[in-house]
């Protein structure tokens, strides 16, 4: 986290089997404030072999982004998170889970970066996650919402202008 400004925060959370308490261990370091906090999401109300960047990552036994949330626990701000799951080799081969590390993204972090990209005179940038939800919009506007709640807002004729004139405007 300290090397990389683009990374907010970044856990090693181990399957509660793999440790010594009932609680587990998750150590996570964030930023805050111009510094880093180190806490243990352990320690929270909820627990964290439970928490979607946990737990789907065990379920599907592979990499992915989790669909964007708000982080209650320490950073109590709106974020994403890539998780990967960690194994370790037992006997005869097999692979045993036994945790899951992450990294996460502020959202904030993506609408600015999203905000500075120039494509075209009229042209913007968003994402979309595998679930549609959209990430970002044009003119520096925040959003974090279902793509069908978007475009069946009353806000929807921005947005079809917006496209129009991106589509249309000479390149």
């Amino acid at each position: 986290v300290g090397s990389n400004p683009h990374v907010f925060g970044a856990a090693i959370a181990l399957e509660v089997d793999h440790t010594d308490t009932a609680q587990g261990l998750a150590p996570y370091v964030y930023r805050q404030a111009g510094t880093l906090v180190r806490t243990d999401l352990a320690d929270a109300d909820a627990p964290y072999w439970q928490e979607p960047w946990f737990a789907s990552i065990k379920e599907l036994g592979r990499v992915t982004w989790v669909e964007p949330y708000f982080e209650p626990t320490g950073a109590k701000i709106e974020m994403t998170t890539f998780s990967a799951p960690l194994y370790r080799q037992a006997t005869g081969g097999t692979k045993v889970f036994i945790g899951v590390a992450t990294i996460d993204l502020r959202l904030t972090d993506l609408y600015e970066y999203l905000d500075d990209l120039s494509i075209d005179r009229k042209g913007f940038g968003f994402l979309l996650t595998s679930r549609g939800t959209l990430i970002g919009a044009p003119e520096g506007e925040v959003i974090s919402a279902p793509i069908a709640e978007v475009l069946d807002s009353e806000d929807v004729s921005n947005w079809e202008a917006w496209l129009k004139d991106a589509s249309t405007e000479p390149r």
